[in-house]
């Protein structure tokens, strides 16, 4: 099992943002000249042919390639558009045919932008056109860098921030994704999900968790100061201030880890310089912790910047990922207001109605999402789960059976579909779907539907071993909810021991006043951005599709 289905360190840029990632650095189009009788400069020809690297849908990708297959349409466009115009029709026709081809043919298309910006080394388009070219060449540090020197050419461009933090957020689900499988990086998976943790508040399962990381990564001090802010945020200033008296690093140690060093200097972008030299544990998770800040740096620069589509975007995501469903339904309502009709942006938000139970709603725009796009799995698969929460069988069946066959290898529909068997009646259908996931049930729930199933058929004695299975099943997830809620938040080693809360009683304001718990201002900035458990209707990042979150059908 993939670790992207544990709480980790992400950036707030968990579902709506990253499906219309570049849909909002667009190029506003390309102007005409009176006649042919300008002629080319060399930079404005190259940096029309690279257009397209950052193509930001099928449709852009389109109208770019249909240059490509016509050269004569470049008649009456200025020197500086046609060269734009060319290379971006390289790069359109290469995204169309799939990730494996992208990077071969764009590879003329970011040599074309590389020239091009060269040549003009000031252009705010060129450069912003060459970072989407290195993104979807999977080279998003050079992205980075041009998209860097965007905000300095143009810092009240909205498009820019909203670009550069994308291409940090990748660097930083590049990062994740090599804690996926290796036994040796366990450790590590269990530090990123008690960040996870802590950023969303959940003070308690997060100190448990660290202190459990520290004995097995005893050098890795800032698992003290992490210990040490949820003292401060739970009342406890002298046990805080035991706990980063113990976080000294030893002299001299900066020197081989500097990363953290930088990182805990609040130095994110030398933290990310210094974690990138090196391939082990240690640096691979600073890297993902610095370019997780940058991230968030780059998207805050949208609040200070007049309204947006990028920014609405952006406050969409962070609502959703502290599940402030109605403050995303609103944020989407407004974004649709830049972008009318957006296909992303309308299945985030019928995404939002449907995480608020308002299926309805959400049955009701991607009515409309799918009366334009037919075959979009994402809006097929919503569909199909709105319906069989609403118990309306007989219409979710042909839209899972449809939502199967366009991703047999995704569970979710499978298991939708197999629960709307069940309860369709027809249990002959249900066992094997349901079956294939026995493994995943964790509180006894889809061993008691397959037993209703088997009951169905008149198989009493399979139906009764699921049953008991399923009652040792939730008796199991009662006792582990039971410890759950009695962990407490213990004193540091040698401190005096004094009663501390009780998990889920009310903390201790803390000194400056703030609010307890997860409350807390800073718990509320960071909550978002350590996410990566919370299944949600899509993905963020564009790098892996397949490790797009999506959302889990519920229980019949």
């Amino acid at each position: 099992m993939r670790f992207a289905g544990a709480l980790v360190v992400t950036s707030f840029l968990s579902a709506s943002a990253a499906a219309h990632a570049t849909a909002v650095s667009r190029p506003s189009g390309v102007s005409r000249s009176p006649s042919m009788s300008d002629a080319f400069a060399p930079s404005s020809t190259r940096l029309i042919v690279a257009t397209a690297a950052s193509a930001s849908s099928p449709a852009d990708a389109s109208r770019t390639s249909s240059v490509a297959r016509s050269p004569s349409r470049l008649a009456g466009f200025t020197p500086s558009s046609a060269l734009l115009v060319v290379a971006a029709a390289a790069v359109a026709q290469a995204t169309q045919t799939g990730d494996a081809a992208i990077r071969a043919p764009s590879a003329e298309a970011i040599a074309a932008l590389e020239q091009a910006v060269s040549a003009s080394p000031a252009s705010v388009e060129a450069r912003r056109k060459l970072a989407g070219a290195y993104l979807v060449a999977g080279r998003p540090l050079d992205a980075v860098a041009h998209l860097r020197k965007v905000t300095e050419l143009a810092p009240k461009r909205p498009a820019g921030w909203y670009a550069l933090g994308q291409a940090y957020n990748t660097i930083k689900q590049e990062a994740l994704r090599s804690f996926d499988e290796q036994p040796e990086d366990a450790a590590w998976r269990q530090l990123l999900t008690a960040d996870a943790l802590a950023a969303q508040g959940q003070w308690t399962d997060a100190f448990a968790l660290y202190r459990a990381t520290l004995e097995r990564l005893p050098s890795m001090i800032s698992i003290r100061d992490a210990i040490a802010r949820i003292y401060e945020r739970t009342g406890h200033a002298d046990w805080a201030a035991r706990e980063r008296a113990a976080a000294t690093l030893p002299a001299g140690e900066c020197v081989s880890r500097r990363a953290l060093c930088e990182f805990r200097a609040r130095r994110y972008q030398a933290a990310l310089r210094a974690a990138l030299t090196q391939p082990d544990p240690e640096s691979r998770y600073w890297r993902a912790r610095a370019a997780n800040e940058l991230a968030l740096a780059a998207f805050g620069r949208l609040d200070a910047l007049p309204d947006s589509l990028e920014r609405r975007s952006v406050r969409a995501t962070k609502a959703r990922a502290e599940q402030r469903y109605p403050d995303a339904v609103a944020e989407l309502g407004a974004a649709l207001e830049f972008a009318p009709g957006d296909p992303s942006l309308t299945y985030e938000l019928a995404a939002a109605h449907y995480m608020m139970r308002d299926y309805e709603r959400a049955l009701a725009t991607l009515t409309s999402l799918l009366r334009a796009r037919p075959d979009d799995p994402r809006a097929v698969q919503l569909m199909g789960y709105s319906l069989l929460h609403l118990r309306r069988i007989d219409e979710a069946l042909p839209v899972l059976r449809r939502a199967v066959e366009q991703d047999a290898a995704d569970p979710g529909p499978r298991l939708a579909l197999g629960r709307a068997y069940l309860q369709h009646g027809d249990f002959a259908a249900a066992i094997p779907l349901l079956e294939a996931q026995l493994a995943e049930d964790r509180d006894g729930s889809l061993h008691l539907q397959l037993a209703r199933a088997y009951n169905g058929l008149g198989q009493r004695d399979k139906s009764e071993a699921l049953l008991a299975r399923s009652q040792a099943l939730q008796r199991a997830a009662e006792e582990r909810n039971t410890a759950a809620t009695q962990r407490k938040i213990a004193p540091p080693e040698g401190a005096p021991s004094q009663r501390a809360p009780p998990r889920g009683a009310p903390h201790r304001a803390p000194p400056d006043g703030s609010p307890p718990d997860g409350a807390h201002p800073e718990a509320r900035r960071q909550m978002p951005l350590l996410r990566w458990a919370q299944r949600t209707p899509d993905g963020l990042d564009r790098v892996s599709a397949r490790a797009r979150a999506r959302p889990a059908p519920g229980s019949p």
